[in-house]
């Protein structure tokens, strides 16, 4: 084999480990930026978390607080007062059933951030909000795990 032959076949060879060395990068590249997503069962951690559970307590005493306060100014209202009072009272525990809630879906959600991060995930869906893609790894039992064993 002539000088000209083994240059070129050297030169062959590193263009071809090079080309290897930039593919096999790109992909290692690839699958390492690749984000991880899972699902959860939003309803099974919502009605695990203490933060719902407090919730329902604090409304159920308020509720339980705002009876007690509408009997007692009920009496000696006519019928059109206390229909209009009973009217305002119950809009008052509507607005403050959506403070509640809205509460809560903050702790949960803040809980879900934070486990996510810890446990390694860059997405997390709710199970039943997916559309479209392939498979998805349901972690509602790992987030279950975790929330039940934070202290109160």
């Amino acid at each position: 084999m002539s000088k000209t032959n083994l240059r070129r076949l050297a030169g062959i060879v590193v263009f071809v480990l090079l080309v290897a060395f930039l593919v096999i990068g790109a992909l290692s590249i690839t699958a390492a930026e690749k984000p991880v997503v899972a699902s959860v069962n939003l309803d099974r951690i919502a009605q695990a978390h203490p933060a719902f559970a407090e919730v329902v307590q604090i409304y159920q005493n308020e509720i339980a607080q705002l009876q007690k306060e509408m009997e007692e100014k009920m009496e000696g209202l006519d019928e059109e007062e206390a229909i209009q009072l009973q009217m305002e009272i119950e809009e008052q525990l509507q607005q403050r059933a959506i403070e509640l809630q809205n509460e809560a879906i903050d702790s949960i959600q803040n809980d879900i951030q934070r486990i996510a991060g810890e446990k390694g995930y860059d997405y997390i869906v709710a199970e039943d909000m997916l559309l479209a893609g392939g498979p998805v790894k349901d972690v509602t039992d790992e987030f279950l795990a975790e929330i039940e064993s934070q202290p109160e």
